[in-house]
């Protein structure tokens, strides 16, 4: 089973009394490859429930400021893994995912989160989240070793998000080296 997705941006940021904004374009392919194995004779696939990979290609444009100054675009690529391992009883989904993030002239970064889904409770779901942002993997292009690059920094989120229906929406909250960033979002299932 395959799944595609795109997803058209508005980007905002302020930073010391100033703003900027830009624009994006991601596009993002899933598949299921549990789906694939699910007639295969494994017994390793009892454990594993929905095994999925996917990958997102993204675009941004330059970032304009209101100070006339102006950061440069960049295209990424981002290949990642989840699956839901077993849990004995009902109630609850869990959801452990990993991905590799590659920007054109940055550093390789590795993220990894978790998700608990608690279900049944009067709404289609609601969900916990942690996890760990951008952690650097490499030295690319950069003078500074990937030791002190995660020094110091602190990349760590944590967020809930709900679902009734096809409505949804998502807070977080992550902890970086320039401040806290606040994430909020609505979605429609379709």
């Amino acid at each position: 089973m395959f799944y595609g997705g795109l997803n058209f941006k508005f980007i905002t940021h302020s930073l010391a009394g100033h703003s900027g904004y830009g624009f994006g374009v991601d596009l993002g392919l899933l598949s299921d490859i549990s789906s694939v194995l699910k007639d295969k004779d494994d017994s390793i696939l009892w454990i594993i429930h929905h095994l999925r990979m996917g990958m997102r290609a993204s675009v941004n444009s330059d970032k304009s400021w209101d100070s006339g100054h102006s950061d440069p675009g960049f295209i990424e690529m981002k290949v990642g893994a989840s699956f839901e391992p077993v849990l004995f009883y009902g109630g609850y989904k869990w959801i452990v995912a990993l991905s590799i993030d590659n920007v054109r002239e940055r550093p390789l970064t590795l993220s990894a989160g978790t998700e608990l889904q608690i279900l049944n409770i009067g709404i289609d779901s609601i969900a916990v989240r942690a996890g760990i942002n951008n952690y650097y993997l490499e030295q690319r292009d950069t003078l500074i070793s990937k030791e002190d690059l995660n020094k110091g920094a602190s990349y760590y989120s944590l967020g809930f998000g709900g679902r009734r229906g096809f409505l949804g929406f998502d807070l977080s909250t992550s902890f970086e080296r320039l401040g806290t960033k606040h994430r909020l979002s609505f979605n429609v299932g379709f």
